[in-house]
């Protein structure tokens, strides 16, 4: 039963093998408590059914330590709803790999937390797919770290729609190359904010053909 479950110790759950842990309904795995999700191996986490882990608690996702969370294939990935993606720490969605970033769906991107958005690296913003790129909100796009931003491919960022371009602040508008400019059509530059325009250096306008 589930109340059997959460009276596991945790030093016996980190020893239950793989077929054990497979042997587990849903109900039983989402009952798991904290600790006892907190102590699963990364190779037990890795073997785990995509249901099963779409069945553990928001609160228990965000005890999966970084490196077990970038242990996970794929597969069991993008099956996390976009809820539990939301519940990752800052901390927990820089662990994740540029490719595992770039399988992420668009859902999911969406579910990421407005404030975890700064903290994400250049290697993910890189891999992300041009539909990931189009999929962030407004808020999501505003809150884009300046460097990440900048070492955007001229194609990712030609994905950016006029409303996310709008959304842009004077010192994100200020570090894009020439290049990333240049790849906009004029919808999208004319979105950039008035207050914005004003940020654009010389040496970009200098690249505008």
């Amino acid at each position: 039963s589930t109340s059997q479950i959460q009276a596991i110790e945790v030093d016996d759950i980190t020893a239950f093998s793989s077929m054990q842990l497979n042997a587990m309904r849903t109900d039983q795995t989402a009952a798991l408590t904290t600790q006892q999700v907190k102590s699963l191996t990364a190779a037990q986490l890795n073997k785990m059914s995509d249901a099963q882990l779409a069945a553990l608690e928001l609160v228990d996702v965000a005890s999966i330590s970084t490196a077990n969370l970038a242990a996970l294939n794929d597969s069991q990935l993008i099956k996390l709803s976009s809820a539990q993606i939301a519940a990752l720490s800052s901390t927990q969605l820089r662990a994740l790999t540029g490719a595992q970033f770039g399988i992420l769906t668009e859902e999911q991107i969406k579910g990421i937390e407005t404030r975890d958005i700064a903290g994400m690296t250049n290697g993910q913003l890189q891999a992300m797919s041009l539909s990931q790129v189009t999929a962030m909100s407004t808020n999501q796009v505003q809150n884009l770290g300046t460097a990440a931003l900048a070492s955007l491919t001229p194609t990712q960022f030609a994905k950016f729609t006029p409303a996310q371009l709008k959304a842009m602040t004077s010192s994100q508008i200020g570090v894009l190359t020439a290049v990333q400019l240049n790849g906009l059509n004029s919808s999208q530059l004319q979105a950039i904010d008035p207050s914005d325009v004003a940020a654009i250096r010389a040496n970009q306008i200098a690249g505008l053909s």
